[in-house]
């Protein structure tokens, strides 16, 4: 059984919650990843800013910051956390022209790849990683 514990630190509701966790877990079931933990965290401009400018050396804002914790308590793995300004992503749905909710289910999927070990460093790594994500986000959007 795989767990998603979420944290809003936003002083606004996060628009279907819930359905974001369930998106999230099938990625996770998707993976083949078992017993697995992530924390999923939803953040202002201001505070993902801050995390940016301190892990990354970049004062401003940034869409989804993924921290890797690659740790083991008992027989649950802790994969790390997900973090997700609902700022920035509230600003990419609408430029997109795409509900928020989809931006966030995008986010968090492309927080777990990184997770567990994908990057977009490269074109070759990119056209993997991102590959990857739109089939998990179709998939996602037919069994929700």
């Amino acid at each position: 059984m795989n767990q998603i514990s979420t944290i809003n630190l936003t002083k606004r509701a996060v628009s279907q919650k819930k359905r974001i966790e369930r998106g999230l877990a099938e990625a996770m079931r998707k993976l083949g990843l078992k017993r697995s933990q992530v924390c999923l965290s939803f953040v202002t401009d201001e505070d993902i800013t801050r995390l940016n400018k301190r892990y990354r050396k970049m004062n401003k804002p940034t869409d989804v910051l993924s921290f890797e914790q690659n740790a083991t308590v008992g027989k649950m793995k802790l994969l790390g956390d997900i973090i997700i300004s609902t700022d920035t992503s509230s600003r990419q749905a609408k430029a997109a022209g795409k509900p928020h909710f989809h931006e966030l289910l995008l986010l968090s999927v492309h927080g777990l790849l990184h997770l567990i070990g994908y990057d977009h460093a490269t074109k070759k790594e990119e056209i993997r990683m991102f590959g990857l994500q739109n089939e998990l986000i179709e998939h996602i959007l037919e069994k929700i």
